[in-house]
């Protein structure tokens, strides 16, 4: 491969991974292999953490709601390095509480309720943390030292009640109520094959819907399909055109290709308007994409 290509791969990668120069330029060892996908196991485990984490609180922990306003990026993950059978992550150091309260599972007390993906345990190392179900495959590997993992875990918990954490007591093994909480609400956040190698495949570009722009936050849900709302940042076009590129994008088509988009009237006349765009994957799963101005009119 010519060096020129090469380098113009390499920064393509990074539009949608943000993944560091030396960190891409490691992992980008075959230009037909731009952004691997992950084997169905693995997808699976990345959908319920896309969904976790579209949940995410965009502020530092336990900030006053008027307070300075700060800049993240989308999911907490200031970037990620996909792998077949591995989702790397390095997570905003503000937003590491919130993470961990989103993705751990918390189980009810006196109750059936689980927060967090059940069954999902924490092994702590030196320079990351890496987050598998027992008996189950798949991985997300958190590149956090251990030191801030810790901190971290002290303030999620701090926040809700230690006897809710129970990958803490039980690390090799899923509790009784997280075994029978999976079996019975698994079925809400399995996609299957198809639907979980999209949400998959979002995720491992998660970089798309941002472009380095000041956003105020992404909210992501099911309902009727994916719903992804943003305010401010990448308009509608922008993202749509990284996520239908040939070499990077997603396997997926515009549901209507005549619809316009008013992304830069609202941003000029500061009007509250979240228009929607929707996009469907080749398995059928739609994905509406929902943009609010980032500025509104008094």
């Amino acid at each position: 491969m010519l060096h020129s290509q090469r380098r113009n791969l390499i920064r393509n990668r990074r539009r949608y991974t943000g993944e560091p120069l030396s960190i891409a330029s490691r992992h980008l060892l075959d230009s037909t292999l731009s952004i691997p996908s992950a084997t169905p196991e693995q997808a699976a485990l990345e959908t319920l953490l896309l969904i976790m984490c579209g949940r995410m609180d965009y502020r530092p922990w336990r900030a006053p709601l008027n307070s300075e306003r700060r800049w993240y990026p989308p999911f907490g993950f200031r970037y990620v390095v996909p792998l077949p059978d591995e989702l790397q992550l390095d997570v905003h150091p503000d937003l590491l509480p919130f993470f961990v309260g989103l993705v751990m599972p918390a189980v009810e007390t006196d109750g059936t309720e689980v927060g967090g993906i059940a069954g999902l345990r924490a092994e702590v190392r030196a320079k990351h943390v890496l987050l598998t179900r027992p008996g189950r495959p798949g991985r997300i590997k958190v590149l956090t030292p251990s030191f801030a993992w810790e901190a971290a875990v002290a303030l999620a918990i701090d926040h809700t009640n230690r006897d809710m954490a129970v990958w803490m007591d039980h690390a090799d093994e899923w509790t009784p109520k997280e075994v029978a909480f999976y079996k019975i609400n698994n079925r809400l956040f399995d996609l299957g094959i198809s639907g979980n190698a999209f949400t998959s495949g979002l995720i491992r570009r998660c970089h798309a819907i941002y472009g380095g722009q000041n956003v105020r936050y992404w909210s992501l849900w099911i309902d009727d399909g994916i719903q992804l709302e943003w305010r401010g940042g990448p308009t509608h076009s922008a993202v749509i055109k990284r996520l239908l590129d040939h070499d990077f994008g997603l396997n997926v088509s515009l549901e209507d290709p005549t619809r316009r988009c008013y992304c830069e009237e609202s941003d000029r006349i500061g009007r509250d308007y979240c228009y929607r765009v929707a996009i469907r994957s080749s398995g059928g799963l739609g994905l509406a994409l929902r943009r609010h101005p980032l500025q509104l009119r008094p």
